[in-house]
C-alpha cells in the first residue's frame, strides 16, 4: 500500500522499470544467437569482489571516489598499457613497441566512446561521408544519425577474407576528391567505421599488408579511422595470432611523421570482463588524445568511469583479469566448436548453408542455401513459432544507395554469437535453425512446382 507521500510517475513503463538487464524483455523459451554479450556464467564475480575489496581497502581509497583526472587514473593506464602490449602486439613476434600510457584514455565504453568521437572530431558539413566496412556492425547506424550524417552519406565498402578492400577505398576517395587538405581544423574530411579483427559480424580479419596501406589511405586524404577493436583478445588459434591493432601502424612512425595522426583504437571491457562496467579506453596519438581528454565533457565530468576503472585496476595489477581472459578464451572456442561448428557442419552445410570458420571473436556468419534469404527465415520462424532467433543479416547492410547485388547478398546470411549460451543450448539453436531452414526449401520448392 503507498504512503500519503509516495509518488507513482504513470509514464515510466512498468516493465522497462523491472528490467535488470538490457535482455530481460527477450522471450525465455527462446534461443536468441543475436545477443552478443558474455554468458551469466562468465561473470567474474569473485575476481572483482576481491579486486573492489583490495581498491577500496587502501589508505588512498577515497580517490577512487573523486573525480577522476582527464585522461584516467595513471595506474590504471599504464597497467593497461601492459595489458595491450601482451595481449595484443604479441611482442615476441612483432616489431610494435610497447604500448605507451600517455597514447592513452579512460571511456565508458566503446558505444559512448564511439558517439563522442564522433561529436569531437566529424561534422556532417565539414565530414562529407561516413565509409563503413559491409557488412557492420548494425548498431551503429543510429550513432551515426544521431550526429547529424543522412544516408546519402553513408557508403559501404566491401570486404574479402582479408578485410575491407583498401584498393575500393582508394578509388572511391579518389573519385569523391577527399583530398589531404584539411577543411576545418577540428573535424576530419572523412571518416571510416570498421572493426578490423573478427569483425561483426562476419568476423574477418584485415591483413597485416592491408592495415600499412589503410593508414597511408587515411593520411592522404584526411580520413579518420575509427576502429572498435573490442574482439583482438579473444584469439582461439594460439599458432596464429592475429595483427597488431591498426593504431600500432599509425604510431609506429610518429618521430618522422608527427601530427595528431588519423587512428582510434576504441577499445572495451564489455567483451573481456563484463558489460556493466561500462569501461573502456581508447588509444591514439598524444596529440590527439589531449584534444578529446580537453574537451568539454572531460574537463567537466573528469575520466568518464574512474570509480570502476580503479577496481579493474587491482584486477589488472595482481594478473587475475589476464588469467579471466585466457579462461574466457577457452570458455568461448569450445561454445565455438562443440556448440555451433560441429552440429553447423553436421546439419546446416547438407542443407546447403556455407561459412568460414572464425578463429576468434564472438560470432559465426552463416550464408544460407541459395534460395532463402534472411527475411525469409525470419518470416518463417515466427509463422511456425520455432523456438530461436539470431542476426538476421539485412539488419548488417549499410543502409546507403550502394550495390543492390551486395546487400543481397549480405541478406542472405545470419550472425549467430556463441557468447551467451552454453554448448547444450547452442546444439539445440542449430537444431531448430534445421528446422527452420528446411522449411523454407521446402516452401521454396512448393512456388517453384
Amino acid at each position: 500500500m503507498l504512503g500519503p507521500r509516495q509518488f507513482v510517475n504513470p509514464f515510466v513503463s512498468s516493465h522497462l522499470h523491472a528490467m535488470a538487464t538490457l535482455f530481460d524483455n527477450r522471450c525465455e523459451s527462446v534461443i536468441d544467437l543475436s545477443i552478443g554479450a558474455p554468458s551469466r556464467d562468465m561473470m567474474p564475480i569473485s575476481m572483482m569482489a576481491a579486486a573492489c575489496h583490495t581498491a577500496l581497502s587502501c589508505e588512498d581509497a577515497w580517490h577512487s571516489f573523486q573525480y577522476g583526472p582527464e585522461s584516467g587514473d595513471h595506474a590504471f593506464r599504464e597497467e593497461l598499457a601492459v595489458l595491450l602490449s601482451t595481449q595484443i602486439l604479441n611482442l615476441d613476434s612483432d616489431q610494435h613497441t610497447p604500448v605507451q600510457s600517455h597514447t592513452l584514455a579512460c571511456t565508458s565504453g566503446a558505444s559512448q566512446s564511439l558517439a563522442n568521437l564522433l561529436s569531437l572530431l566529424t561534422h556532417p558539413i565539414y565530414t562529407t561521408h561516413v565509409f563503413l566496412q559491409s557488412p557492420t556492425y548494425h548498431l551503429v547506424f543510429q550513432m551515426i544519425k544521431d550526429r547529424g550524417f543522412d544516408q546519402k552519406q553513408l557508403i559501404a565498402v566491401p570486404e574479402d577474407a582479408d578485410g575491407i578492400k583498401i584498393e575500393w577505398l582508394q578509388k572511391q576517395l579518389d573519385e569523391l576528391q577527399i583530398g589531404e587538405s584539411s577543411r576545418h581544423p577540428r573535424f576530419y574530411n572523412a571518416v571510416l567505421y570498421t572493426v578490423p579483427t573478427y569483425s561483426n559480424p562476419s568476423s574477418t580479419i584485415l591483413s597485416p599488408e592491408r592495415r600499412l596501406q589503410l593508414v597511408e589511405l587515411a593520411r592522404r586524404h584526411n580520413l579518420l579511422v575509427i576502429c572498435d577493436d573490442v574482439y583482438d583478445m579473444l584469439y582461439y588459434d594460439t599458432t596464429i595470432r592475429p595483427p597488431p591493432s591498426l593504431i600500432s601502424y599509425d604510431l609506429n612512425d610518429i618521430q618522422s611523421r608527427p601530427g595528431r595522426g588519423n587512428v582510434i583504437s576504441n577499445g572495451t571491457f564489455s567483451k573481456i570482463l563484463a558489460p556493466g562496467t561500462r569501461c573502456g579506453w581508447i588509444q591514439a596519438r598524444p596529440e590527439l588524445i589531449n584534444l578529446i581528454t580537453e574537451s568539454g565533457v572531460y574537463v567537466s565530468g573528469g575520466s568518464p568511469a574512474h570509480f570502476v576503472s580503479k577496481m579493474i585496476h587491482e584486477a589488472l595489477k595482481n594478473g587475475s583479469l589476464s588469467k579471466h581472459i585466457k579462461d574466457s578464451r577457452s570458455v568461448l572456442h569450445d561454445r565455438l566448436v562443440n556448440g555451433l561448428s560441429k552440429p553447423i557442419d553436421n546439419l546446416l552445410l547438407p542443407l546447403g548453408c556455407s561459412y568460414c570458420k572464425p578463429r576468434g571473436g564472438y560470432f559465426v556468419w552463416l550464408k544460407l542455401p541459395k534460395s532463402i534469404s534472411s527475411i525469409r527465415l525470419q518470416n518463417t520462424i515466427e509463422k511456425h513459432k520455432i523456438n530461436v532467433s539470431c542476426g538476421y543479416g539485412y539488419k548488417f547492410a549499410v543502409p546507403s544507395e550502394g550495390d543492390i547485388e551486395s546487400k543481397l547478398d549480405i541478406g542472405r546470411h545470419i550472425r549467430l554469437c556463441f557468447a551467451y549460451y552454453n554448448t547444450s543450448d547452442l546444439n539445440t539453436a542449430v537444431g531448430y535453425l534445421h528446422q527452420a531452414i528446411q522449411l523454407c526449401i521446402d516452401e521454396a520448392d512448393e512456388e517453384c512446382n
